[in-house]
């Protein structure tokens, strides 16, 4: 699946793009990309994520700006089955910024199921 979309906030139009990645098996980082057709005036990309699992934390990976950005979601952070709920925070140079998906018109969040193999008695 693929999504694009168009920010069309009071800053200046940003067209990005974000393919979700096939279902991993939680033996391996999970990477994901989001591409910018334009991100000269974007300064920093935040990848916000967690797992559904109760225990776990919110975790932040934050990187430049560039025409492709590629995050890294630790294996560790990826144990058992429980799903992985992620967004997307964009900064733009003004010091302005959104969310994608955008938290206003739906659903404010991503997810990929991770299809770890089974470990301990369950």
């Amino acid at each position: 699946i693929s999504v694009t979309g168009v920010q069309t906030c009071a800053l200046p139009i940003s067209q990005w793009t974000h393919k979700l990645p096939p279902q991993p098996t939680g033996t391996a980082p999970l990477n994901l990309t989001i591409k910018f057709a334009a991100p000269k005036d974007i300064r920093v990309v935040r990848l916000h994520y967690r797992t559904l699992d109760p225990a776990s934390q919110p975790k932040l990976i934050e990187m430049p700006a560039s025409n492709e950005v590629t995050f890294s979601i630790p294996v560790e952070d990826l144990a058992g089955n429980w799903d992985v709920f992620y967004y997307f925070e964009i900064l733009h140079a003004s010091g302005a910024g959104w969310f994608e998906p955008d938290p206003l018109t739906s659903t404010p969040y991503f997810t990929v199921h991770i299809n770890a193999p089974r470990v301990g008695p369950n």
